[in-house]
Formats: C-alpha cells, sequence, structure tokens
C-alpha cells in the first residue's frame, strides 16, 4: 500500500514499473517513454512526460534497481524446485539527442550474468555500448559483444547467446528469459466502468488494464463449478443484491455479456450493473482468472466503492493474494482502507512524499515512522493518516537527522 498527499510521487512508482514492464515486452527506450506504434496503431503509451520527463536536462542521468524472486519453475522445470533471486540494474543516461543504456547488469543471487564494462561511456558518435556476458568453466573474462545503446541489453542478447552452445550461454539465457517473462506480468489495474460493461469473445480471456474483455474472463472462470461457487458467494457479500447464479448470453455476433441473476428471479445484466458492482466484478476477474499477473498496480484502489463494503474488498484481496501468489501494489487516499488492512499488510506500506529541501519524491516504510508501532496500539491508523501525522513526522525526521550531521 502507498499513502501519501496528492503530488507527493506515488505515481512515478506506478511509472517505473511500467518501465519494467514495457522492457519485458521488447521495446527500444524511444518506444517505452514516447509510446509504440504497430500498424499505424497505438500499442503502448509512453511514459508520462516522454524522455524530458524523466531526464528534464541533457547528460543527467536515471537508474532503476529491482530485486525479486522469479518463479523460474514455471518455465524451466528442470532446473530446480527453488525459486531464483533476480538483481536487475539499468542506468540511463540523456544526451544531447537521446536517451541512451549507460550501465546496465543482471544478478542471479550475487551472481553476473551480464554486465557492461566501465568503457560503456562511448563517444556520442559511436552508437554501440560493450556488454559482457558470464563465461563457462573459471574463466573470468566472459563473451563481450557490442550491442546498440538505444534499447536496453537485455532484450538484445537473446541472438547472441543462442549462437553460443555452452552450458554458460544457456544459464544466461534462462536467467534472461526469467527475468522478461516477470516484467510482461506485472499488470496496471484502473478500472473504467464503461470497458467493464462491453461484451467480448469467449476467447478473450485476459482481462485488459481498463477491465476490458471482464464477461468473458468471468465466463471462464465460472466453467468451474467451484469458482463459481466461490464467486457467487463473493458477489453475495460484497452487493445488496442476493445473487444466486451467473449467466453468460451471446449476441448474434458471438460476444457473451454477463447477467446476474437473484434469487426472486430478477436479472441485471452488466449494462445496467451500478459502478461499483462492476469494480467488484473487476477484481474477481483479476484474482479468479487464469491469467493472474504476478504483480497488479492499482490506482485509487477504494475508487468507487462505498465505505460500509470497503472492508470485503480489503478481505478479498487480502486472502486471494497469498492463495494465487499475487502481489498487489496500490495506492489509496482512503483513511478507512487503513484501518481496515491486516497489521502485517499494513507495516509493508510506504509513505510517499516531497522533500522539502530537495524537491524530490521520497518513500520510507510506514512501520518505520518514530514511534508509529507503539502509537497504533492505541489510536486509529485512520486518524494519524487524517491528521497529517504521518507527513509532519517525516519532516520532522528529516530535520532531526539533518541538524545531527551539522552538529
Amino acid at each position: 500500500m502507498l499513502v501519501g498527499t496528492n503530488a507527493s510521487g506515488k505515481s512515478n512508482i506506478r511509472d517505473a514499473f511500467r518501465f519494467l514492464h514495457a522492457i519485458g515486452r521488447g521495446y527500444r527506450l524511444i518506444d517505452i517513454l514516447g509510446g509504440k506504434y504497430e500498424g499505424g496503431d497505438e500499442v503502448w503509451k509512453g511514459i508520462r512526460g516522454g524522455p524530458l520527463g524523466l531526464l528534464p536536462q541533457s547528460n543527467a542521468t536515471v537508474a532503476f534497481e529491482v530485486t525479486f524472486i522469479s518463479e523460474s519453475t514455471r518455465r524451466h522445470p528442470v532446473r530446480s524446485i527453488i525459486n531464483d533471486r533476480y538483481t536487475y540494474e539499468l542506468e540511463l543516461r540523456e544526451t544531447t539527442s537521446e536517451v541512451r543504456v549507460s550501465e546496465e547488469r543482471l544478478l542471479e543471487r550475487k551472481t553476473p550474468l551480464f554486465w557492461t564494462e566501465a568503457s560503456a561511456a562511448t563517444p556520442r558518435d559511436v552508437r554501440t555500448i560493450k556488454a559482457q556476458f558470464r563465461a563457462g568453466g573459471t574463466s573470468r573474462k566472459g563473451h563481450v559483444a557490442h550491442l546498440q545503446f538505444d534499447a536496453p541489453i537485455i532484450v538484445q542478447a537473446t541472438e547472441g547467446l543462442r549462437e553460443r552452445r555452452d552450458a554458460e550461454a544457456r544459464r544466461v539465457q534462462t536467467g534472461i528469459d526469467s527475468v522478461l517473462q516477470d516484467f510482461r506480468m506485472i499488470r496496471f489495474l484502473d478500472l473504467d466502468p464503461e470497458a467493464l460493461r462491453r461484451a467480448s469473445y469467449p476467447a478473450q480471456v485476459s482481462l485488459g488494464d481498463r477491465g476490458e474483455n471482464l464477461s468473458s474472463v468471468l465466463f471462464a472462470v465460472c466453467l468451474d463449478p467451484h469458482k463459481l461457487a466461490v464467486v457467487t458467494e463473493w458477489l453475495q457479500a460484497l452487493t445488496p443484491m442476493d445473487v444466486i447464479g451467473l449467466e453468460f448470453p451471446q449476441d448474434h455476433m458471438g460476444r457473451v455479456s454477463l447477467v446476474l441473476v437473484e434469487s426472486n428471479g430478477r436479472k441485471t445484466g452488466v449494462a445496467s450493473a451500478s459502478d461499483g458492482t462492476l469494480r467488484f466484478l473487476g477484481y474477481l476477474a483479476l484474482v479468479f482468472s487464469e491469467d493472474t499477473p504476478r504483480l497488479c498496480f492499482i490506482e485509487e484502489i477504494d475508487n468507487g466503492i462505498h465505505p460500509t463494503r470497503l472492508h470485503l474488498l480489503v478481505e478479498l484481496l487480502q486472502t486471494q493474494t497469498l492463495k494465487q501468489k499475487l502481489q498487489i501494489v496500490a495506492t489509496s487516499h482512503s483513511p478507512v482502507l487503513l484501518r481496515l488492512l491486516d497489521p502485517k499488510v499494513l507495516s509493508t506500506g510506504y509513505l510517499v512524499y516531497r522533500n522539502p529541501e530537495s524537491n524530490y519524491s521520497e518513500t520510507i516504510k510506514i512501520s518505520e515512522l518514530p514511534n508509529f508501532n507503539q502509537l497504533i496500539e492505541d489510536r486509529d491508523p485512520a486518524n494519524l493518516m487524517e491528521s497529517g501525522w504521518f507527513e509532519n513526522t517525516v519532516i520532522a525526521l528529516r530535520a532531526h537527522d539533518e541538524e545531527e550531521v551539522a552538529s
């Protein structure tokens, strides 16, 4: 959970995840930042602000570092039943004309699989970057390749590695495949009632970021009688409707559209359902779909949900994320939501704030704020949020740290 005032920088974290997701889709840097077009159609919206928004001045740098557990057994079951920990680092530099890779490396646990050499800062007229890949045996010199600096190395490395037939090259390729797969499986949910209402074809079983294909996703989910019973039970709890079943009539084009059936025989289609009901349906589709992502970023998770039903949404997501191995990163301005979170979930939440001295966004774990764990034994975390305690405390903490450094 990410909390913080407006313009504190919460959406910047979403942009960072979107950047990683675009790497997983194999895009060049200019496509990641400016947008990707295929056949005249936009298939990817660029990062907010484009290259100048990311790097507002020439010769500036920006760096990403992400460490995560990758379920490599999903794609490589013969390797190990133990999950692998990867660390991926990327530094970008803005030249006078374009954004380029400055430094990049990938580690499996603590072992580098590939990295750029110190001489990577090539002259502006040289359009390649020197990358070194892990070599077999006891040699640490590795395999050197010259790759284009306008795209992440991790998306360019495949062809050269496949030309090598040694076991070490296969190990590096396996690591790269695992990382790119996990980046591709990041999702961004920003539910739109109009998108949720549209009919969809039964074969469309992936929920769109705006909620597209809701009906066909739930159609696929409810083919399993057990999942149908669970979804129906959640709908009874989440809405005031006495839902006893779901129907999926087809139109003349073969598209399905969800209909909720109540105990009194009343039928309500998604075209007539309330926005709040549609959002609940979207979250049910997210957690019960076969296409459940590894990580999902949700902006304003409480948007459109009545406070009396918010605890049920929290319960749904907290229970199903554990069962589905799904990680959710969500933003919210709702004190009520903070009050409803399990203490373990709350302890992993972050405050995003703007440092008044540097004017840059920073984050701090909520549980690391002074006296927080003691305070919530007697005080409601919702009241702490409403009173501005989070922001006031972190500003006072930073001021105290600066005074100590000065003294």
